[in-house]
């Protein structure tokens, strides 16, 4: 009997933080941007299984998210936040594996790991371009870190 698959699945892997800062300076209190960017892998299950004899086309595609969160931190030994405005996402990763995504969890898996050092390099690169974007939210910033405040 020939069923199909056609439901996706949002089996997580769990998440992989990532994280980038940059000290930043020019006032009187000194600041950090801490870029976050948690690494979430999403299943999908496609194809359908044969009988006996028969080849199935069963394929779990899979593919990574990563949105990129800002924060500011500063103030009396860096225990005061202020969250900035969300700035986009990295380049998500992408496969697929033959069979079913449960038991490829593992393949999956190594296959993101792998991949984490490109995603920790793009998180350096994205920070180095966000940083003129940010000057003015930084310099506004500042007041909301002075000492007394």
């Amino acid at each position: 009997m020939l069923y199909s698959l056609v439901a996706a699945l949002a089996l997580a892997t769990g998440a992989t933080p990532l994280t980038h800062e940059v000290r930043v300076g020019g006032g009187p209190v000194p600041l950090t941007l801490r870029y976050d960017a948690e690494v979430t892998v999403e299943h999908r299950q496609h194809g359908t299984v044969a009988p006996g004899g028969r080849a199935d086309t069963l394929r779990c595609h899979w593919a990574t998210r990563a949105d990129v969160r800002r924060t500011l931190v500063g103030g009396a030994q860096a225990q005061q936040a202020v969250p900035l405005a969300s700035t986009g996402a990295l380049q998500p990763m992408k496969g697929h594996r033959p069979g079913w995504c449960e038991a490829n969890r593992n393949a999956i898996a190594a296959s993101v790991e792998a991949g984490l050092p490109r995603l920790r390099a793009e998180l350096v690169a994205f920070a180095e371009r966000d940083r003129p974007q940010v000057a003015s939210e930084i310099h506004d910033a500042h007041a909301l870190f002075r000492p007394g405040s």
